[in-house]
């Protein structure tokens, strides 16, 4: 089966020419209005004559990338598509990801308190400027659920006042 672009491209730099006098061939893909990623020929170092593809990242993305999100393929239409899947996973996984969004978050002294299941409470506490998950050991905020999410945060809450 060929492959059908889905995505609409446009040259990155039209009108413009190379070194050589030949027009550039660069291009970007746009899922509507959203920057999904690009392809261009390179003509000037080692891989010269092959498609260098970059993917982007949907604006709603957190946490990391799929990797790799760039390579070399010997043509537009294989760089293209492959531009096209990486938007496309990186869809899906943005939309994985608002799936593992904490069912409740709440700031405390500029520590953020986010307990991801309403009906286990366990808290994670993240420091200001920071989103790694601070280790309590055996201290880690928790409520049973006949305790109800508050006691959670309360606890959390002093574990935080302990800290200063």
């Amino acid at each position: 089966m060929t492959w059908q672009r889905k995505y609409r491209w446009i040259r990155s730099w039209p009108g413009e020419r190379g070194l050589d006098g030949k027009p550039l061939e660069d291009y970007c893909a746009y899922d509507g209005e959203q920057f999904a990623g690009r392809i261009r020929l390179d003509r000037e170092t080692l891989k010269k004559d092959q498609w260098n593809w970059a993917g982007a990242y949907p604006k709603k993305l957190y946490g990391s990338p799929i990797v790799p999100n760039a390579g070399w393929l010997p043509t537009a239409a294989e760089a293209a598509k492959k531009v096209e899947d990486y938007w496309d996973a990186m869809k899906a996984l943005v939309e994985e990801r608002k799936r593992e969004l904490p069912a409740y978050m709440e700031e405390y002294k500029g520590y953020r308190i986010k307990i991801y299941s309403p009906n286990d409470h366990c808290a994670v506490v993240t420091p200001p400027g920071s989103s790694a998950i601070m280790d309590f050991g055996d201290r880690q905020p928790r409520a049973k659920t006949t305790e109800g999410l508050q006691v959670c945060l309360d606890r959390a809450k002093a574990l935080i006042d302990k800290q200063f």
